[in-house]
């Protein structure tokens, strides 16, 4: 299932800023695989996938990615598959430097940068503000004096590879514990938003015959995409139709119609 996520804005694509995560070695997650997700039409679904992992024992860090950038970090769970020993998870981070501007920004605070903006390329430091009534600025510290442009003004952004743009992409860093090491096999489940379906009916209606047909729509903006997932589309009762109502003509009980 593809992801329609467009991005916060165009000043965060293309900035060749991913740079290594630094400190303590971590262990990298393997990508999802046997992905199930459950499609509420109430624009949030639920997700399971399985995961490896290769622990020493102890503790250490793993590092999950290929993860939605709206998902709920309290819904995640984990559970061993098979003959995988069990590990505990003593403490889970979400980290994500472009889930919007002022994560961005406050990661190249100090970091000198080039803007455009106005057909016009700037270089300062920058920083990033907001006014009473919510709108975004982004302030330029240069030699001459100081600069302010609208956030939707800013065409494009570069900067030199830096080590401060630790987490491109949407991470989960767990802090783990296990008393047996080798090779770890588990299911993870989550709930992310910006995923939801809606159906589609016609029926044409002949003299002695009628012919339905139905139509689904998905729609994903959670910010990943889910590939060869079995998907499963749940109604609730936001979804339920009303009531069937007998039509009622000249006195005479007809066919149900739906209201």
């Amino acid at each position: 299932m593809s992801n329609k996520q467009s991005g916060m804005c165009a000043i965060l694509v293309g900035l060749g800023l991913i740079g290594p995560v630094h400190g303590q070695v971590v262990v990298d997650v393997s990508p999802p695989q046997g992905i199930t997700l459950s499609i509420y039409d109430e624009g949030f679904a639920l997700v399971s996938e399985s995961r490896r992992a290769v622990l020493e024992q102890g503790d250490q860090d793993l590092r999950v990615t290929q993860l939605p950038a709206l998902i709920d970090v309290s819904s995640v769970t984990h559970a061993s598959v098979g003959r995988s020993t069990d590990f505990d998870v003593l403490e889970k981070r979400f980290l994500y430097d472009y889930a919007d501007a002022e994560s961005l920004f406050s990661r190249l605070r100090g970091v000198d940068v080039s803007i455009l903006a106005d057909g016009r390329e700037i270089s300062g430091e920058a920083r990033y503000l907001r006014d009473q009534r919510g709108a975004e600025w982004i302030s330029l510290n240069r030699a001459d004096g100081l600069s302010l442009f609208p956030l939707d003004g800013i065409t494009s952004l570069t900067a030199e590879r830096s080590r401060l743009i630790a987490y491109p992409e949407p991470t989960m860093i767990w802090r783990t514990r296990t008393t047996q090491e080798g090779p770890k096999t588990f299911r993870v489940g989550y709930r992310t938003d910006g995923i939801s379906w809606k159906a589609y009916y016609d029926i044409l209606l002949r003299r002695s015959t009628a012919d339905f047909f139905a139509k689904v729509e998905l729609e994903n903006q959670s910010g990943v995409d889910y590939e060869d997932a079995r998907v499963r589309m749940i109604m609730t009762e936001k979804g339920l139709l009303a009531p069937l109502n007998r039509v009622v003509h000249a006195g005479r009980e007809e066919v149900p119609a739906m209201r």
